[in-house]
């Protein structure tokens, strides 16, 4: 099998993972678009407008938010609301592990993530950002994950994508740039998120 042949097998492979992923979780099968996120199924703390075209499904981990994935491409997003007593880095290392997971196949790879501060978008005052970036030299994965506390509850948002090493191919997913920018489904994603009322 020639590398252009074992790509596209691993590119489906990728793809039929994310669809099963999405049926084995609690999937909404016609994702609002103005969805609040309930926490233990009373307060909503923040409400955002999911971009057109993306398959929505309930965060996973024991967590409640919603995972955004693209049919189409190896990108996605996500919002949701850390545990009351979980750390902003114990959620972290569970984030990168759950999207290593989705991305690289191979028995015991554990990736390296490096990671660059991005800076805070101006939706919210307390917010802090990261783009973490691995790679397994077939495959690249980036991350970005921003953090912030809105009523005393810690929030997380973000975006998460694969390219193939080296060359690109058309149906690779989208990369940020270095300040976070530059992909516009997630552009709008965090432009629309807000207080729930």
């Amino acid at each position: 099998m020639n590398t252009s042949s074992r790509n596209a097998s691993h590119l489906r492979a990728l793809r039929c993972a994310l669809a099963l992923l999405v049926f084995l979780l609690p999937a909404s099968a016609a994702f609002a678009q103005s969805a609040p996120i309930r926490s233990g199924g009373q307060q909503a703390y923040v409400i955002f407008k999911a971009p057109g075209g993306y398959m929505g499904a309930d965060y996973p981990e024991h967590k409640t938010g919603k995972l955004l994935l693209d049919p189409k491409r190896p990108d996605g997003m996500f919002v949701v609301y850390l545990n009351d007593d979980e750390t902003p880095e114990a959620f972290t290392e569970q984030l990168k592990n759950l999207i290593a997971e989705m991305f690289y196949h191979q028995p015991d790879f554990k990736p390296t993530w490096t990671a660059s501060t991005v800076p805070a978008h101006t939706t919210m005052s307390n917010e802090t950002g990261t783009l973490w970036a691995s790679s397994d030299g077939k495959m690249e994965v980036q991350l970005a994950s921003y953090l912030f506390t809105l009523s005393g509850k810690k929030i997380a948002y973000g975006y998460f994508a694969m390219q193939h090493a080296g060359k690109r191919h058309s149906d690779d997913g989208r990369f940020l740039d270095s300040s976070g920018g530059g992909v516009k489904d997630f552009e709008k994603l965090w432009k629309s998120i807000e207080p729930s009322k």
